[in-house]
């Protein structure tokens, strides 16, 4: 081979690496296009297959809705959801539905509402007992301290400051000596408790004639007490270890009522003795109260004047009432009281407010705390005493759930007539025959018939019947019962348990293996 053969040879050689190395980028090129276009492929048909699942899940969907509808127990469901039946009779029986779940969704939240309202029946019962019980009778003399024994015994000085405490209405106001306040001083008592119990009106001076039933009493029968209203007797107490008196009709064929089988009493008032204190009536205030009752006879006792005869009849009724939601009555524990009752937590209550304002009790009062001097009660008790009357409500007490109460009716006669006037003169030896109508006074005080009113408070509408009167509905409008909604929870369930599962189940995709 020549030379210039040789150099043509050289040249051919030398260009064909330039031309496979075009070839093989064009191969590469063509490559990812199709690999381009297989993953489009794929993708579509990922596509399709989700808007096959898809399309899949929304008629399995409506299958089981229409499997739901086609079993539940609530009637007219299967026609709605029956595909057979033409659309009018589908849509008339979805409107009998809808009817009946809108009056019903009316008559539950009808019946929620009432429910919440907490309402309350009140059953009043009149019942005819073989035997009662007699309630503690309270007596107090209206007139606070006996003038003369105070007088003798503790001075005109005491004399002159009762004067300065309880002023007439009818006196001007004028400023009182300062000497007279600060100086008194009680001579021949400690406290002022002692002077109620020395210098009070007593039992024994008071109570002349006593009868319970046939039997004879005497003032030994009467329990002295310190109340709101002064020095007190109280008959049938229930302290001291004797059990409450009774009203029975045992061995007898009739009922035992009326004034032969209750309490009898006269007495004498003293008016002889009245003086200067809170109250310028004559005469005795009484209260008729539970034996667990403190008697809080200021205000909730009634008057009865001397000269009279004074019949008290006497009706008991029992009251049990409810607590929170549908009532008020409630207990409290109390300081200085072992048992609740209103008339103990209105005392406890008072005292709290005198001794944070004066350091002292009243004699009446509670606790451990030093009694009120004469100055305490002139400067600090009496003063706070009429302001407590606008701050009532910074207490609470509460109307306990079980409560006996009595109610009185009275009548009244002139006592004693001209012709047993002379009589109680001799009883009294007093030779004045109208000393009596100045001083005497007859009770009869009894049950007017063997028998008490039971005043009870019951739920109206207890839960049980909220769920019956929605049960009662749900089978009238719609034929459903309790199964119904156990059957919707059910089915509910279910399907949201499908759906998670369904979701968060790993997908399986086949690998592509390229050759």
């Amino acid at each position: 081979m020549d030379n210039t053969e040789k150099r043509e040879c050289d040249k051919a050689n030398n260009g064909f690496p330039k031309f496979k190395k075009s070839t093989s980028l064009l191969a590469l090129f063509f490559r990812d296009l199709s690999e381009q276009r297989s993953q489009k492929d794929r993708d579509s048909q990922d596509s399709s297959d989700e808007e096959e699942n898809g399309d899949e899940k929304k008629v399995e969907d409506e299958s089981v809705i229409g499997d739901f509808a086609q079993k539940s127990t609530i009637s007219g469901m299967k026609y709605v959801s029956d595909k057979k039946s033409r659309i009018p009779r589908r849509c008339f029986w979805l409107l009998v539905v809808l009817t009946g779940a809108g009056f019903l969704v009316y008559q539950i939240v009808r019946s929620v509402n009432l429910y919440l309202d907490y309402p309350v029946n009140v059953d009043v019962k009149i019942t005819y007992a073989n035997d009662l019980p007699f309630p503690a009778i309270t007596i107090c003399n209206m007139n606070l301290l006996r003038r003369l024994e105070l007088e003798h015994y503790e001075g005109h000085d005491a004399i002159e400051f009762l004067e300065l405490l309880y002023p007439l209405v009818t006196e001007k106001t004028s400023p009182v000596p300062e000497n007279i306040i600060q100086n008194f001083t009680l001579t021949t008592v400690a406290n002022l408790t002692d002077l109620l119990m020395r210098y009070g009106h007593q039992k024994e001076n008071m109570v002349i004639l006593c009868h319970w039933k046939s039997s004879a009493c005497s003032s030994v029968n009467f329990t002295t007490t310190i109340t709101d209203y002064g020095l007190c007797h109280t008959f049938n107490s229930g302290l001291e270890g004797t059990a409450p008196l009774r009203v029975d009709n045992t061995g007898s064929s009739f009922l035992t009522s009326g004034a032969r089988y209750g309490l009898t009493l006269y007495v004498d008032i003293e008016q002889g003795e009245y003086g200067r204190g809170p109250r310028e009536s004559a005469g005795l205030k009484i209260a008729i109260h539970n034996q667990r009752d403190i008697p809080l006879v200021s205000d909730l006792g009634f008057a009865v004047s001397p000269g009279t005869h004074t019949l008290i009849g006497l009706r008991m009724t029992k009251i049990s009432s409810l607590p929170n939601p549908y009532g008020l009555c409630k207990s409290k524990k109390l300081q200085f009281y072992g048992d609740y009752t209103m008339s103990k937590c209105q005392l406890e209550c008072l005292t709290h407010f005198i001794v944070g304002r004066c350091g002292c009790k009243q004699a009446y009062m509670p606790g451990q705390v030093r009694h009120c001097s004469p100055q305490d009660v002139y400067n600090c008790y009496l003063p706070n005493l009429g302001e407590y009357a606008g701050h009532k409500d910074m207490c609470e007490c509460p109307v306990p759930c079980e409560r006996t109460i009595y109610s009185s009716r009275l009548s009244y006669a002139q006592f004693p007539s001209d012709f047993a006037a002379n009589e109680y003169s001799k009883l009294l030896n007093n030779s004045d025959s109208d000393y009596i109508r100045r001083n005497g006074l007859k009770l009869e005080i009894f049950y007017e018939e063997l028998s008490f009113k039971e005043v009870t408070h019951q739920v109206e509408y207890e839960l049980f019947k909220l769920f019956s009167d929605i049960g009662g509905s749900m089978g009238l409008l719609l034929g459903a019962s309790f199964v119904t909604i156990v059957e919707i929870f059910d089915f509910a369930c279910l399907n949201l348990y499908r759906r998670v599962r369904s979701k968060w189940r790993p997908r399986i995709t086949p690998i592509e293996t390229k050759s």
